[in-house]
């Protein structure tokens, strides 16, 4: 019996992973794997891939900061290189007005951060960073956290 999309589908979003992921691991397979050979073969993947997934390890300023100036940049650190061209940083105050930063940027080291250069003095108050990205195998991920600046400006 060949597994239908839907049957695949689930697995791997009974396992935490990308659809891509799971075909990634099944396609050096020859042949079709049945449902049942599939959902048993999943366990050792989910637990052989769980280190490689692509997860937001530290940031600057990290969550819950409390800053005594504006930063000037915003710095995550990623547990893999990010997908750039997918990757969006957004800065917004308690109002939920967007603050401007600059294009992300990443430099070519496997464990260089993803910047944004926060364009304009931040006011005293709280502000929240919103972030998504993706992984090599497709897997988006997203996330965000909350800092607080004290003083107004630099």
């Amino acid at each position: 019996m060949i597994p239908t999309f839907r049957t695949v589908s689930r697995v791997a979003t009974t396992l935490g992973l990308s659809l891509a992921g799971l075909l990634a691991v099944s396609l050096p397979i020859r042949g079709a794997i049945p449902s049942a050979n599939a959902a048993a073969l999943a366990p050792g993947v989910a637990s052989s891939n769980a280190p490689f997934h692509l997860r937001l390890e530290k940031s600057e300023p990290s969550k819950g900061a409390v800053l005594d100036a504006s930063p000037t940049v915003i710095r995550l650190f990623f547990s893999l290189p990010p997908e750039m061209a997918v990757t969006a940083i957004k800065l917004s105050d308690a109002a939920d007005n967007a603050i401007t930063l600059s294009a992300p940027r990443r430099g070519a080291g496997a464990k260089d951060p993803v910047e944004a250069d926060v364009k304009q003095a931040l006011a005293a108050g709280a502000y929240t960073v919103s972030w998504k990205t993706s992984s090599k195998d497709g897997h988006p991920i997203k996330g965000d956290f909350t800092f607080t600046v004290k003083s107004a400006g630099n």
